[in-house]
């Protein structure tokens, strides 16, 4: 039980900042190891061409060309977002340093979307070919009807838990516990009310991971078929993305497991 306690002030921000009771980060979209902590081996070149202009999927800081290549494959998710962010509704941002600091996010996550913030943080300066597909991902988490609903309920399990939490806590104090303390709050609580705290949290717990889990699984569904388009329509795309897959160990698949989904977001 202590573990489940001491975890309050440590809950996965992998979903949730509780140091304001606000931010999101639903999700961690596919990612190479060490990407960004290592140096990256170059890729064969991949040019493609759509309505007669050429892209090359090697070149950084193409933002503007990779939601062109989404317009190709779903214009009403494009004409979607373009009118999100001419009305102030979505923002696309610099994932920068700082945000990652903010809500705990490592350098091996290649982008982000924060539902309080309405906004989707990408590196702009990824390589077109795979900015694409990021940003694929992301909206599909931006334009999730079952998100804010969802959220919802998890705030209010963790406002349950947290306010036994305090109640406990306060109760540890009367009976002699002191924050200074070596000890743990947690030994001046019966059993039973341990169990109760346990509960609130198991209850919290279970419905976190599902709601993230779920919508994990939507975004990667219509991700998966964004990046079969793009293999099955533009002949060096699959090589480009095998090439990133064996040179730099990107993760990214045309069917992707459950299994990844819940390592990568530890569900």
């Amino acid at each position: 039980m202590k573990k489940i306690i001491i975890s309050l002030l440590a809950l996965n921000t992998m979903a949730i900042d509780f140091s304001n009771f606000g931010g999101i980060d639903i999700d961690h979209s596919p990612t190479w190891r060490d990407y960004r902590n290592s140096l990256r081996s170059e890729v064969g070149t991949c040019q493609i061409k759509l309505a007669e202009k050429e892209y090359t999927l090697n070149d950084g800081k193409k933002y503007e060309e990779a939601l062109e290549l989404i317009k190709s494959f779903n214009p009403t998710l494009y004409a979607r977002a373009q009118k999100a962010i001419e009305n102030g509704e979505l923002h696309i941002r610099e994932f920068t340093d700082y945000i990652r600091q903010q809500y705990g996010i490592d350098k091996k996550t290649s982008a982000l979307f924060i539902h309080e913030k309405n906004s989707i943080y990408i590196n702009k300066s990824d390589e077109l070919g795979l900015l694409t597909i990021f940003l694929y991902h992301e909206l599909s988490h931006a334009f999730d009807e079952k998100i804010p609903l969802e959220l919802k309920e998890v705030f209010e399990l963790f406002d349950l838990y947290k306010a036994k939490y305090d109640e406990l806590y306060e109760q540890a104090l009367t009976r002699g516990y002191t924050p200074s303390s070596e000890v743990h709050f947690s030994e001046f609580l019966s059993s039973e009310e341990d169990s109760q705290l346990e509960d609130v949290y198991s209850a919290y717990n279970e419905v976190d991971s599902i709601a993230r889990f779920r919508a994990e699984r939507y975004a990667f569904n219509q991700q998966d078929i964004y990046v079969k388009y793009l293999i099955e329509n533009y002949d060096c795309y699959g090589s480009y993305i095998e090439e990133h897959k064996k040179k730099n160990r990107l993760k990214l698949y045309e069917n992707t497991p459950d299994s990844y989904i819940r390592s990568a977001y530890n569900l």
